[in-house]
């Protein structure tokens, strides 16, 4: 157990130093967060940047809509009702979600219990040390057809981990619940800055990407880290 630990805490201690951005997936039991992390991958947006390859079978490394890449790691899934004494060992294998950016409060949207679920797991995480992060609700489930559902929060996401409904709503909140870290810009790499320009392909949102006879001409969306190396070639 305590070389599980250190392996794990290893991890965390690398994803900090690379700067990766991550997004815990929590929730009950059967709730679908791993079938969350299939259709995420299976869509096709599992990213290939090296940088946030993991040894973690539990995570997968996604580019969101925004360019920005982040981690999504699944968690162990809560019981109803866990008891007080069994928090602690919770946060032990919720370390993932008390240090992530933003985390996916995911619920089974067809069960008469869905509101209940949220609040429950929203107190735990609290009791976790996690009130502090952007938490958002999911509805898993929305495909569907249930009778006499209580109405919940407006601010819900409604997806189907099954069908991939709603999964670009889905990234598109998380992107928008991540710090605001990114810069339109226009840039002219000269020719011999091609593995930057790449790497503004890989990491960043393209909006158009020509050749001209000065360089190549890209406009981009990037983040911090990647602008600062692209400062001297800033047009606009």
């Amino acid at each position: 157990m305590v070389q599980v630990e250190r392996r794990r805490e290893t991890i965390r201690s690398r994803r900090r130093k690379d700067g990766i951005k991550t997004v815990a997936i929590v929730g009950y039991t059967n709730a679908g967060k791993s079938t969350l992390m299939n259709r995420l991958t299976d869509a096709g947006v599992l990213a290939e940047d090296k940088l946030f390859a993991t040894l973690d079978p539990t995570a997968r490394a996604l580019k969101l809509p925004d360019g920005r890449q982040v981690l999504f790691i699944d968690t162990v899934g809560f019981v109803r009702r866990l008891p007080h004494h069994l928090v602690e060992a919770f946060r032990s294998t919720l370390e993932d979600a008390a240090e992530a950016d933003v985390i996916l409060n995911i619920c089974d949207g067809s069960s008469l219990d869905a509101a209940e679920h949220l609040e429950i797991t929203v107190s735990l995480l609290s009791e976790l040390g996690c009130a502090d992060r952007p938490i958002i609700p999911v509805l898993n489930k929305c495909d569907i057809e249930c009778d006499g559902l209580p109405k919940i929060g407006q601010d819900a996401v409604h997806i189907s981990a099954l069908t991939g409904e709603g999964i670009e709503a889905l990234l598109q909140a998380v992107a928008a619940a991540l710090p605001p870290d990114r810069r339109r810009v226009t840039l002219i790499f000269p020719y011999n800055k091609g593995a930057l320009a790449e790497q503004c392909r890989r990491e960043g949102a393209v909006e158009s990407d020509e050749y001209t006879p000065q360089g190549n001409r890209m406009t981009v969306t990037i983040g911090s880290r990647l602008l600062e190396l692209c400062r001297d070639f800033i047009v606009e």
